[in-house]
Formats: structure tokens, C-alpha cells, sequence
């Protein structure tokens, strides 16, 4: 950890989503005032997979944690997440809103100990549980030597009931603290 940073959020984007990630990056900006976190945002030109853009990000962490968001989501709030931070723990968890095509939404609650669950009705999502994933506060310590798998987004969309993306982090989960509030809107 440099710079006692505790939080490194880590954002891969690509160019035409730079609006996005913009607002995602200025938004956590304002929210991260006065507490130590580092904000990175790679954008590239669609030449890496996204296993590749999150490694070269992994490798740029300071933070004593740190996690992925997408260059969509938004924050609720980083207060519990970063306080959490000063905890001694593998991963922290919490649970997430994410939209169906229609504009429905859907609870994730992503916890140590939770199977992958897809819950559907009418072809859209229900809400579920889900082990904890990349968007989590990982503790780089313990998943340094982790490596993430150099797929596209595509071939992540399709491997993702069989859990390929967020299975190298999950074989370093211990202990946790999950945080029951919604932290993260997924859309």
C-alpha cells in the first residue's frame, strides 16, 4: 500500500463510452473527497479483452483494496465500503441493483458463501445471490498473484453461469464483512 491508500477503484472503459466513464469518474471524484482513494481509468481502443484491461489496471493498484466498477455504474455512496477498507479481510461484499433490458430491476446480494444463482421469470432477471465478483473490495495482498483470464466481453457474457471471470479471486475469499445495503447501481 503506497501513500496509505486504502481504495484503489479501477475503471475500464473504451473510447466511445468516455461520456460515461466521465460521469462515473467525476461522480467518485466528489464522492472520495477527503478519504484515500485512487481512482484509474484505462480506456483503449478495444485492441485488450476486458481480462487483459483488468490486469493492466491490477497492476497499477496502490490501495490497501481494491475493485472494478463498470463505466455505467453508480455509486451510492464509497462510506461503508471505505471504512471497511480498515478492516482486516479478504474480500468486502454487498449487494447491488442491476436493470433488465425492460428497466426493470433486480437486488444481487453478492456474499461470501453465496452459489451463482440466475433467477428468471418472463425472461428477466429476478433477484439473486451471488458469491462476491470482481466489483467487490478485494485486498490486493491477498489476490496479487491472481490472474484474470484473457477473454472478451463477449466470451465473459457467455461463460458467466459457468462463474470463469471471478473464479481466480474466489479461491482467496476467507473472510469477509458484507455490507447489507446497496452500495452500486448496475445498469
Amino acid at each position: 500500500m503506497k501513500n496509505n491508500i486504502q481504495l484503489s477503484i479501477l475503471i475500464p472503459s473504451i473510447p466511445s463510452r468516455f461520456e460515461k466513464a466521465n460521469k462515473l469518474y467525476s461522480s467518485l471524484l466528489e464522492k472520495s473527497t477527503g478519504l484515500n482513494i485512487e481512482i484509474l481509468l484505462f480506456s483503449d481502443n478495444k485492441k485488450r479483452s476486458i481480462g487483459a484491461k483488468r490486469e493492466s489496471l491490477k497492476s497499477l493498484v496502490n490501495g490497501k483494496y481494491f475493485m472494478f466498477c463498470d463505466d455505467d455504474d453508480e455509486f451510492l455512496s464509497l462510506g461503508e465500503i471505505y471504512e471497511a477498507t480498515f478492516s482486516d479481510v479478504d474480500v468486502i461484499d454487498f449487494k447491488a441493483i442491476c436493470t433488465n433490458n425492460d428497466g426493470s430491476t433486480f437486488i444481487i446480494t453478492q456474499k461470501l458463501g453465496n452459489e451463482v444463482e440466475h433467477n428468471t421469470k418472463d425472461g428477466k432477471y429476478l433477484d439473486c445471490n451471488r458469491p462476491p465478483f470482481p466489483n467487490c473490495a478485494w485486498r490486493t495482498e491477498t489476490v496479487k498473484d491472481c490472474n484474470f483470464p484473457d477473454i472478451s466481453y463477449a466470451s465473459l457474457i457467455k461463460s458467466f453461469s459457468n462463474t470463469t471471470f471471478h473464479r481466480p479471486l474466489q479461491k482467496h475469499q476467507q473472510k469477509a464483512i458484507h455490507i447489507g445495503q446497496i452500495q452500486i447501481i448496475k445498469k
